[in-house]
């Protein structure tokens, strides 16, 4: 640019602009989702626990009590957006990398409002998307072995390269919730890695 006159070199300073400008832009429009994109009360998947709570108190309260494997454990705690949150980690992993993270809130016998938040939730998530989809899967009923009906579910849910996102409220059944104080119809929203995810349905039941 030294052997050129200051108006041509304006002139291609602003167009070297242009292009680092169009190209950013097409860059953040073909970014591909990613599971570590969202949180739960300011907590998302590759974060570390430590930053959220005391070392000791994980060590204390984590379980690991899965028959088929100890390559993961949990841990529990109440928050102020969710009425308990449930954390999954390697069991191994002394820095507590957040691996799946799942939000509650219980709606005892009040459907309709359980509904109501989850399709909040669903507004908020579909804004945030580039390019992935939001499966909507409807009712779906579920059975005990004698035919009997456990529960109703009502689950949207996303599959990203690198994990899944999961929005379901269940619908107990009166019988089913006289089994237990602790069982009542309730709002899940999760993010989970995939290799959690393949190990929670093919090890940790075993």
């Amino acid at each position: 640019l030294t052997h050129i006159g200051h108006s041509e070199k304006v002139f291609i300073m602003k167009r070297l602009l242009l292009i680092l400008i169009l190209t950013f832009s097409f860059q953040s429009l073909i970014k591909a989702d990613d599971i570590r994109d969202f949180q739960i009360e300011e907590m998302g998947i590759g974060d570390s626990l430590m930053n959220f709570v005391n070392k000791n108190e994980i060590n204390d309260k984590m379980i690991t009590n899965y028959p088929g494997s100890k390559k993961f454990s949990r841990f529990f705690k109440k928050f102020s957006q969710y009425e308990h949150v449930q954390f999954h980690f390697k069991t191994e992993d002394k820095n507590f990398i957040i691996q799946g993270i799942e939000g509650v809130n219980y709606f005892k016998n009040n459907l309709a409002n359980c509904l109501k938040e989850q399709k909040v939730v669903i507004k908020d998530i579909k804004e945030s998307l580039t390019n992935s989809e939001l499966i909507d899967m409807g009712q779906q009923t579920h059975k005990e072995k004698d035919g009997s009906i456990r529960s109703h579910t009502y689950n949207s849910y996303i599959e990203f390269d690198n994990g899944f996102l999961d929005i379901t409220c269940t619908d107990w059944s009166k019988s089913y919730e006289s089994k237990s104080d602790t069982i009542t119809d309730s709002l899940k929203v999760s993010f989970i890695t995939k290799e959690l995810e393949s190990w929670l349905h093919n090890e940790a039941w075993k």
